[in-house]
């Protein structure tokens, strides 16, 4: 059973979490049925794969952080502590977007959408990390 705190970050967090989903869902068939690429730079195909492949290291000192705080409270949180690990999560998810808006930059420059989805799936499993705990 969720604590009153642990069940309101469980809200924010689904909310965050379909959004997300969605957000990816719509990307990629955005990208495919409405962008028409002919890989319009592919010489800069593989620096937008490095930035691609960077734009996840935000996320880890923030999400690092985001665990610390749970695994220092013990389950029971104080106004303070709620507030920061609330505003800790929103940023940490609003930064998990970046690997699929890289992605997304990278598709545009080299029309491979491989690489696009998978950075998509990146962004959703960094999202599914944030996932606040059941005590």
């Amino acid at each position: 059973m969720a604590t009153p705190d642990n069940s309101n970050l469980l809200r924010l967090w689904t909310g965050f979490f379909v959004q997300s989903m969605i957000f990816v869902i719509v990307l990629v068939v955005a990208m495919v049925y409405f962008v028409k690429t002919s890989a319009i730079a592919t010489e800069w195909g593989r620096y937008s794969l490095i930035v691609a492949g960077l734009s996840f290291v935000p996320s880890i000192p923030l999400l690092l952080r985001y665990k610390e705080f749970f695994a220092t409270s013990r389950g029971k949180l104080e106004a303070g502590q709620r507030q920061s690990i609330r505003r800790l999560m929103v940023i940490g998810m609003m930064v998990a977007d970046l690997p699929a808006i890289a992605g997304v930059t990278h598709f545009v420059l080299t029309g491979e959408l491989a690489v696009m989805g998978g950075f998509c799936v990146v962004t959703c499993v960094i999202v599914y990390l944030y996932r606040p705990p059941q005590a």
